[in-house]
């Protein structure tokens, strides 16, 4: 029996991707989502259904709605957006610019040649700024250059920080970006594990990729890099009695597109679990090395799915590796998670994050400190904190990330996926552009291809990609 669309049922606005040659994607804002036949995908398209078990599974997904099911799916959009205009809860501190290494895509080199570094005064208006316009819960991420070479301050960012988050009555996270060399002495390394600060990396592959990538000026850094995590697991397992959970940024550069695996097994040789795959971006020395660095990104998308097949069978054998951009794809196609600034709309340059420069200049993100333009600078820590919430250059970054403004409004993938206002302006000069077909818009939409499909057909795949979810919430 034909079941035709009822007045009290209306279709919501759903988008549609093609996952294989009988498979069509069906998703809708809320991110709820539905993989239909063919024949399944003609029937919703010419609005007339067959069958009481496609209805449910539409109704459920609130592809089409009932007077229930829209109720229910406001709800679902009010959750997903209710944190957007709050106070940001990441607050990146960039402590100098200033690093020891001369990595050939380093996209903070822009000030690598400035002299200066964070002094005490600024890093008290900058704490001051951070209590005063965060809510209860936040991240404070200390960043470089190579951070660890203005340690004092460090150190006072890290008291002071744990003082006045005591005094009101505020939850937070300490994380730092280091690159593991041997300015990151022990000394150094007790501090922050005794003071709880999660320490990440970067670790670019196998040893000829990494030394290739970041050890140019100096020379056996690979065998530095292997000394000091070696010692890290050790200090921590003494001072915290657990196993550590050290994390590491792989930025591919075009020598390790075709060493998926030993890429893994570099990491897990270190004792290193956990590793987030970016390509190469056009900021920074990104830019100015480009000839050398450049590729096309279906070969990024080659290397990551091997990663991916690699993971899955090291899953199968009991050694869980994760993989940053695979485990937040899986979390927002399966779990609904918002919460990552680059991949939502709109991103959360200037309300859902701030970076604080060494010079005390506020930007809205990590990479807009990274350009030449001051279009994203925000004011400065002598600021007030209503003057920073109404700048224009923040304003305008906030609209520049909206999803609706591009072909994204049409695109399956727009519940999983965001703009990047930066990335744009870097590509054409204005940060408010048509991304489709973009670089970066090439790389997410085939990372979800991958998902999607592997999810679709590969069984191993598609149990691996339950537990990963499980195992990260």
């Amino acid at each position: 029996m034909r079941k035709t669309l009822q007045s009290s049922y209306s279709s919501n606005f759903w988008k549609e991707r093609v996952i294989s040659d009988d498979s069509m994607l069906v998703t809708v804002d809320s991110g709820e989502w539905c993989i239909l036949s063919n024949d399944e995908y003609l029937q919703l398209r010419n609005g007339g259904i067959q069958g009481d078990d496609l209805m449910l599974r539409l109704k459920d997904s609130h592809i089409l709605l009932d007077e229930k099911g829209r109720g229910e799916f406001l709800e679902i959009m009010r959750k997903r957006y209710v944190d957007v205009l709050t106070r940001p809860i990441l607050h990146i501190v960039v402590l100098t610019p200033q690093c020891n290494l001369r990595c050939i895509y380093c996209q903070a080199a822009l000030n690598q040649g400035t002299q200066g570094a964070m002094t005490i005064e600024i890093a008290r208006k900058t704490l001051s700024h951070i209590i005063n316009f965060s809510g209860d819960s936040y991240t404070l991420e200390l960043q470089g250059g190579e951070p660890s070479l203005n340690f004092d301050v460090i150190k006072y960012l890290v008291s002071e920080n744990k003082r006045l988050t005591e005094l009101h009555n505020k939850r937070y996270s300490v994380a730092i970006v280091t690159n593991f060399t041997d300015v990151l002495t022990e000394e150094k390394m007790r501090f922050l594990i005794e003071n709880d600060v999660d320490i990440s990396t970067s670790l670019d592959g196998p040893k000829s990729v990494h030394e290739d990538n970041r050890n140019r000026n100096y020379p056996g850094g690979f065998e530095v890099f292997a000394s000091k995590v070696k010692l890290y697991n050790r200090l921590f397992e003494e001072i915290k009695g657990t196993q550590p959970k050290l994390g590491a940024m792989v930025t591919a550069t075009r020598a390790v597109l075709d060493k998926p695996r030993e890429t893994i097994d570099t990491y897990i040789n270190l004792g290193i679990y956990s590793m987030f795959i970016r390509p190469v971006n056009p900021i920074g020395r990104g830019a100015v090395m480009r000839p050398e660095l450049d590729y096309d990104i279906e070969d990024f998308l080659i290397y990551w799915e091997g990663i991916v097949d690699y993971i899955v069978e090291l899953w199968d054998s009991g050694i869980q590796i994760d993989e940053g951009y695979l485990t937040l794809l899986l979390r927002k196609i399966f779990h609904r998670d918002n919460n990552y600034m680059d991949l939502r709309s709109p991103c959360g340059a200037a309300f859902g994050q701030r970076t604080y420069n060494f010079d005390g200049r506020i930007y809205t993100c990590d990479e807009g400190r990274m350009v030449e333009s001051q279009d994203f600078c925000l004011g400065s820590v002598d600021n007030s904190i209503e003057e920073i919430n109404d700048s224009f250059n923040g304003l305008k970054t906030f609209e520049a990330s909206l999803s609706e403004l591009s072909y994204c409004e049409f695109c399956a993938y727009k519940p999983f996926c965001g703009t990047c206002p930066l990335l744009n302006w870097k590509a054409t000069g204005n940060p408010t552009t048509s991304i489709w077909n973009s670089r970066r818009c090439k790389l997410l939409r085939g990372m979800l291809d991958i998902v999607f499909r592997k999810f679709l057909t590969d069984e191993h795949a598609r149990r691996v990609f339950g537990e990963m979810v499980v195992n990260s919430i």
